[in-house]
């Protein structure tokens, strides 16, 4: 079935349903929150079935939910400018940085050529690592940074063939639970 096709589909099944779910819901509930309701499932059938891309439908409700009166636009768009979004998205792009120029390769290379090649040895160096990033970094974006650390690590055939299964990868939120300081005051 070609591309658009299936969007086409996609998108008569979403805008189907959720009407359904809307009149039905209608009768029972009060408008606003039967729209609500129907928007979910409008929603969810879109991401489900990637009828579009996951960012646009994420983005429905700063225009539909003032549109059905469901909450104004000033209440629904701060909720997509949280810090933690930002912190969260500062950390996938630095990871993906640090893995496409190589970076994570020759930190994994030092680190192989200071500690030993053993389990041990490598379980230390994580540990090294994410103690010495969450110094200048947060956690969140520390354990980003380990997980091409860890899986590269996970690459080498000897201890592949020793452990069977990429334990480095397993060591990062270990690694990174250990860094955490005890009592950090908020605020």
């Amino acid at each position: 079935m070609s591309n658009t096709k299936q969007t086409t589909i996609g998108l008569f099944t979403a805008l189907s349903t959720g009407l359904i779910v809307l009149v039905l819901l209608n009768m029972l509930l009060p408008f606003q929150q039967a729209a609500l309701l129907g928007l979910v499932t409008f929603m969810v059938i879109l991401w489900s079935n990637e009828t579009l891309p996951l960012g646009w439908v994420a983005l429905f409700p700063i225009v539909a939910f003032p549109m059905f009166g469901i909450a104004d636009t000033n209440s629904v768009a701060p909720n997509y400018a949280k810090s933690i979004i930002f912190l969260f998205l500062g950390g996938f792009m630095l990871a993906i940085a640090v893995e496409k120029t190589g970076l994570h390769k020759v930190i994994s290379n030092k680190m192989l050529a200071i500690f030993p090649s053993t389990a041990r040895g490598m379980i230390f160096a994580l540990a090294i690592t994410s103690g010495t990033l969450s110094a200048f970094l947060s956690n969140t974006t520390t354990t980003l940074l380990l997980i091409p650390l860890a899986l590269f690590l996970s690459e080498d055939l000897k201890l592949k063939v020793r452990f069977g299964l990429p334990w480095p990868l397993l060591m990062v939120p270990v690694s990174a639970v250990l860094s955490l300081p005890s009592a950090r005051p908020q605020t």
